[in-house]
């Protein structure tokens, strides 16, 4: 039996919602505004809003931001090598 408050969700929604919050994490770290999130990403503004909090909370900086994109392969080979040289 599951406890009060558990939340169940398919693998699918689970990766829906990494997918989410990679594109908004590589959205914040390109500067687009809250509204052009959701608009290009099709989920409304509260999860973008979410997504965002989540984001300041372990990622605070633009450099640490960078670094997550960068060893997730979020970010082009490009963006990368102008970001750190290589």
């Amino acid at each position: 039996m599951l406890e009060r408050g558990t939340i169940c969700r398919t693998p699918e929604a689970v990766d829906s919602y990494i997918r989410t919050f990679q594109n908004v994490a590589l959205l914040k770290y390109h500067g687009f505004p809250e509204a052009y999130m959701a608009r290009v990403t099709g989920k409304s503004e509260a999860l973008i809003r979410e997504h965002l909090a989540l984001i300041k909370k372990h990622f605070p900086t633009r450099d640490e931001l960078a670094r997550y994109l960068g060893q997730n392969n979020i970010l082009s080979k490009q963006q990368k090598e102008a970001k750190y040289g290589s």
